[in-house]
């Protein structure tokens, strides 16, 4: 088998879907088909949601009040369902009820988040006994769940605090 100099690279654009394992496949392609992979850069991986509080939702919605503008007549009728930044979906996660610290916007790419359920205790019912309701046509089964909300990228992932 021919082998090149060390002195001889090639750069080559991919993409790969973001899922666990991809850049373990990826490798795993380049060394089937004889080559040696010496780096590997993330190219696009931005946030897609953006959640903030009512402070910071207030200071970005007067942000934009200037730049407003409307090309169909119905879209300003009763103000906006969302907002978007760059293809990122911003949320208004704040007041009261909201666990959205004061002061704060977290910028969350998805792409790398999983909700990782245990494998006991999944939706598992914890009475074998189902509960009846006196005065209604209605029956009710205690579930139980478990699991982590966990990242594989936290390098993607950002937080913005108004100091």
């Amino acid at each position: 088998m021919a082998t090149t100099s060390p002195g001889y690279s090639i750069t080559v654009r991919a993409e790969a879907p973001s899922a666990i394992g991809a850049t373990a496949d990826l490798a795993a392609a380049v060394m089937t088909a004889g080559g040696s992979l010496t780096a590997l850069d993330v190219v696009e991986s931005g946030p897609d949601l953006i959640v903030v509080d009512s402070v910071m939702w207030g200071i970005f919605m007067a942000s934009l009040q200037a730049q407003q503008r409307f090309t169909q007549a119905e879209t300003g009728k009763l103000g906006f369902p969302s907002l978007k930044y760059m293809d990122a979906d911003i949320v208004l996660d704040g007041g009261i009820g909201g666990f959205c610290p004061a002061g704060t916007m977290f910028f969350l790419n998805t792409k790398y988040i999983s909700l990782r359920p245990h494998s006991a205790r999944n939706m598992v019912t914890l009475s074998p006994n189902r509960r009846y309701a006196i005065n209604q046509d209605a029956e009710v089964q205690i579930l139980g769940w478990a699991g982590n909300l966990t990242t594989r990228g936290e390098q993607f992932q950002g937080r913005l605090i108004d100091a």
